[in-house]
């Protein structure tokens, strides 16, 4: 690939991912928006484990918050939710986390319409049912919600701190303020640790910052067989928080 893959690719047959710039219907920048080559780039994406496998010509993929990979559309929400509850979670354990209670509020919801007339979205600023909501945290508490517990959780060593520290800044958890927390308050060279606590991590970015950029595929109608569930004339977007309460070693 010439250049680096961007927030959103889109798999097309060889043909259409080098001309799809000149068809008539391309009538602004799809900045954001990488157009993969099926025959060409995806198998060594594949390769890679940066795409998913068994990509199919039409896919549209969405590239993590946290690491490297990108995610299929309709499998976005609820994969970054279980990521961020999964890589927060380790970051406690290794600062000695004895045990880790998680649970999902969705505050708000707004409706997000292509309006083919000016080539963008529209934000419906109505209200949407309450009971749209608490089916949807349902949802998604019987999907990611757990309890664990840790049997052998300890006072954090210095390489210890140094590895929750490395594995925070490899997966992009540093720009969060309740992790950054975390790595303060049970810092082992101080002498006051943090016993418990419970914080809370607003998702909404990481959930709506790329979804925006792949719905700008809408333009794109005409040129593209977009094979998606995800229905691209709308969305949902969600201010979504996760709490997190945890319980730590202490000497």
């Amino acid at each position: 690939m010439n250049s680096p893959l961007k927030q959103v690719i889109h798999v097309e047959n060889d043909e259409k991912s080098l001309n799809w710039r000149w068809y008539p219907q391309v009538k602004q920048d799809m900045e954001g928006i990488t157009v993969c080559s099926m025959e060409y780039e995806v198998p060594q994406l594949i390769h890679d484990k940066v795409l998913p496998s068994n990509v199919q010509v039409g896919e549209i993929l969405v590239k993590s918050p946290y690491d490297e990979k990108y995610i299929r559309i309709g499998e976005y929400e609820k994969t970054i939710m279980q990521d961020k509850i999964y890589y927060v979670e380790e970051v406690a354990r290794l600062l000695g986390a004895s045990k880790v209670e998680s649970s999902i509020k969705i505050t708000d919801i707004k409706k997000r319409n292509w309006d083919a007339e000016i080539g963008a979205m529209k934000v419906d600023l109505g209200e949407i049912d309450a009971k749209m909501r608490k089916e949807d945290e349902s949802r998604l508490s019987q999907e990611l919600i757990i309890t664990s517990n840790y049997s052998n959780a300890k006072v954090p060593t210095i390489d210890d701190y140094k590895k929750a520290e490395s594995y925070a800044l490899a997966h992009n958890l540093l720009y969060d303020s309740g992790v950054k927390n975390l790595l303060e308050t049970r810092n082992p060279s101080e002498n006051n640790l943090l016993t418990d606590r419970t914080i809370h991590l607003n998702l909404s970015s990481e959930l709506e910052s790329n979804l925006d950029i792949a719905f700008k595929l809408n333009v794109l109608q005409g040129v593209f067989n977009l094979n998606t569930s995800f229905n691209m004339k709308e969305r949902y977007s969600k201010t979504v928080v996760l709490e997190l309460k945890y319980v730590f070693a202490m000497p």
